[in-house]
């Protein structure tokens, strides 16, 4: 069992261990998500269409589907659906493999497609400063096949 790094928060539940109620949600999403540098470099690639036609930045778009979709089926596991509007703060613990990456990369690319998932699942509104109120993140490194992220809202 991976345990958190000395002063860390204790490691969040982890896949199948869920918390629901009307004032928590924590979720997990599988797998090591994109970070700032492969969004950047995703948004900066073309593609030639069969015309010849060359549209910048169809990386990025098959990137963000795939992991909204991977945030989507996450909260379908969690059994969490559409909620009502509220301030929500965020508690999210970044599960990496290793420690190639910058945390700041990792935080900033997970993130961005986590909120842009939670609006277009409906459970947030929106992803601005009315929904949003805080977050804070943590790190672990953990085996390869439990790397992920741990996502903990609370309203407030």
């Amino acid at each position: 069992m991976t345990t958190a790094p000395a002063g860390a928060p204790p490691l969040m539940p982890h896949r199948l261990a869920v918390l629901r109620t009307d004032a928590e949600l924590s979720f997990f999403v599988a797998g090591k998500m994109p970070g700032l540098n492969e969004l950047v470099r995703a948004k900066g690639s073309s593609v030639k269409t069969k015309s010849g036609k060359v549209i910048v930045g169809m990386a990025y778009g098959g990137l963000k589907k795939r992991w909204q979709r991977a945030v989507a089926d996450s909260l379908m596991l969690a059994g969490i659906a559409r909620q009502t509007p509220g301030l929500w703060r965020f508690e999210f613990q970044f599960r990496e493999p290793d420690r190639k990456r910058n945390k700041d990369n990792i935080a900033a690319g997970a993130r961005k497609f986590i909120f842009d998932a939670l609006q277009e699942c409906g459970v947030l509104k929106n992803d601005g400063w009315d929904e949003i109120d805080d977050w804070h993140d943590s790190f672990a490194v953990v085996a390869a096949d439990a790397a992920g992220v741990a996502v903990r809202m609370v309203r407030v």
